[in-house]
């Protein structure tokens, strides 16, 4: 998703969190730009995304849906809802990209979506490195001032 912004060759200006330094710092301007103009699809993905995951129901969903296909009866059985709260929890984690489903006969068992997951993991990872690479700068700062100290009491 994001290799198509962090082309040089491209009119949008150059960014690839997966090779920033230590030495370079992500300016903040630059990723308003990347989220502003990512194709409204995948924006929207990762938006419902996340709203999807706010629910608790809708996450031990996910988590049961990390052990396996499930079909919806199979869902409902340690929530205290109905089957058809069940579904529309399950179509909004579909609407969202996070879970598909498969006919099988009369059944249509869901699991989790692995294009969705990832979606979601890689935006994640470009948060991860950000940080990494402040801790780091702080890191150094913090280095430095030790030393100052230590100068400085000798």
């Amino acid at each position: 998703m994001l290799e198509a912004f962090c082309d040089p060759s491209s009119d949008l200006p150059f960014f690839d969190p997966v090779v920033l330094g230590d030495s370079r710092k992500i300016p903040l301007d630059r990723i308003k730009y990347l989220y502003k103009y990512m194709p409204m699809r995948e924006q929207i993905h990762l938006d419902q995304a996340f709203a999807a995951l706010a629910d608790p129901t809708r996450r031990a969903i996910l988590a049961r849906l990390a052990l396996g296909e499930a079909t919806v009866m199979e869902l409902a059985e340690p929530f205290d809802m109905s089957q058809p709260a069940v579904s529309q929890h399950l179509k909004v984690l579909e609407d969202a990209g996070l879970v598909a489903s498969r006919v099988q006969g009369a059944k249509r068992p869901r699991r989790l979506a692995k294009a969705g997951i990832d979606a979601m993991d890689q935006w994640l990872a470009m948060l991860r490195k950000a940080l990494e690479t402040n801790y780091g700068r702080l890191d150094q700062v913090l280095a430095g001032m030790d030393q100052k100290k230590k100068g400085e009491s000798q």
